[in-house]
């Protein structure tokens, strides 16, 4: 299994779309660690939920992204 240097992994946005109800759902994360889904709501709150692998933030994020 490949060991991964946490301070090698950067952070950026992978994907960003806007559901029916005007939300900016946005996913980001690192290639190996910590992943987050920010939800901005039209109101200006933003909801983050983390998830600590890849695979279930996008699985969540797809989710999501099919409720358009």
């Amino acid at each position: 299994m490949k060991k991964f240097n946490k301070s090698n992994c950067a952070s950026c946005v992978r994907a960003q779309i806007v559901d029916q109800w005007g939300r900016t759902i946005t996913l980001m994360g690192q290639h190996a660690f910590e992943w987050e889904i920010a939800i901005e709501g039209c109101t200006g709150n933003i909801t983050i939920k983390q998830f600590p692998n890849g695979r279930e933030a996008r699985k969540h994020f797809s989710q999501l992204k099919r409720k358009r």
